[in-house]
């Protein structure tokens, strides 16, 4: 269809929808809807698992007062994880949200995905502004820690007190590492989300964030991997050496095979989470080296939605073209054709 004034608006707006119609994101939201299902009933095998081992602490310590600290214990896990679930599954279901309604507007005509971008791109600063505090909180702890370890170790000629504040400065340069990635990825999920959102509206097309997000997306996803690994590998030597007795206390197999099935999901939607971060990244640097339609032009959607730019006809050129091939009731020279008529491209 043709377009006679080329509108950089529209027509950036039409790229973004264009990459976002893809299947994978329709693929992730349907992800985050599993794993909401996958959560859920993961939460309901912890907790069931947390009965038992309240149950088996009450009969192992009947009256006495560590079965009450006990209690306490696994009454306050109850509720932190219930709390936990609850935020986590509103925060999933959103994301499948916003990426169902990403995909459905992006496919419509007329419409732009911009309602579930501006979810995924709130969501993120949310994230990236709890980072910021959590960093800051712990970094005070850490900060406390080192100056008691190293006020302990001035006041102590024993080579332990020296290793503590070893211990303390490699766990300190530890954080610092996690802290600065962990900052950088929820900065950029933000850029990359605002930045899809922006070129929505914007006579420039933006992808500010999005390759370091899908490279800092891989590279969790790495870490998940590597610890469910070990999960495993601790869990299965835990349940050969342990005794029958201690073995009780362990998780049972069911609620293990769920939660690994829930981190193996997880790894699954970071990943396709990388592969569309880094695929908008390389696709808009490729529309950005398109070159720009001439002044006047005409630009129409070829093939595969790829918007292919006509030059303006030269002055005359309606005057000279063939005539058609029936007849001409219009003149010779067109003077009688209405005006619209004059120019082909002007009825689209």
């Amino acid at each position: 269809m043709y377009q006679q004034n080329y509108n950089p608006y529209q027509n950036n707006a039409e790229i973004v929808k264009r990459y976002f119609s893809s299947p994978k994101v329709l693929i992730l939201s349907i992800l985050y809807f599993v794993s909401v299902i996958v959560t859920l009933i993961t939460t309901l095998a912890e907790a069931s698992w947390m009965q038992m081992i309240k149950e088996m602490m009450n009969s192992i310590y009947q009256n006495s007062s560590p079965r009450s600290e006990a209690d306490a214990v696994i009454a306050s896990l109850q509720a932190s994880t219930v709390s936990s679930v609850i935020s986590s599954v509103i925060v999933t279901v959103l994301i499948a949200v916003a990426f169902l309604l990403i995909f459905l507007m992006s496919r419509s005509a007329g419409k732009t995905p911009y309602a579930g971008l501006t979810i995924l791109y709130v969501l993120a600063m949310i994230s990236f502004i709890s980072a910021i505090v959590l960093v800051s909180i712990s970094a005070i702890v850490f900060i406390i820690a080192m100056i008691g370890a190293i006020a302990s170790a001035s006041h102590s000629s024993s080579s332990s007190a020296g290793y503590a504040v070893l211990g303390v400065f490699v766990c300190v340069v530890v954080f610092i590492v996690f802290a600065v990635v962990f900052i950088i990825y929820t900065a950029s999920c933000k850029n990359f989300y605002r930045s899809a959102r922006s070129s929505l509206r914007s006579d420039r097309l933006d992808s500010r964030g999005a390759s370091v997000y899908g490279v800092f997306s891989i590279i969790f996803a790495v870490f998940r991997g590597v610890g469910l690994i070990s999960l495993y590998i601790g869990y299965t030597i835990l349940s050969h050496e342990l005794n029958a007795y201690d073995r009780r206390f362990l998780p049972d197999s069911s609620f293990f095979a769920f939660a690994s099935f829930s981190t193996v999901l997880q790894i699954v939607i970071m990943v396709f989470t990388a592969i569309l971060a880094l695929g908008y990244g390389s696709y808009i640097k490729n529309q950005k080296n398109r070159p720009a339609p001439p002044a006047g032009g005409n630009s129409y959607a070829g093939d595969y939605g790829t918007p292919v730019y006509q030059p303006a006809a030269p002055d005359g050129y309606w005057q000279n073209a063939p005539q058609q091939p029936y007849p001409n009731t219009y003149g010779e020279d067109g003077a009688n054709a209405p005006a619209d008529d004059r120019n082909p491209y002007s009825r689209y």
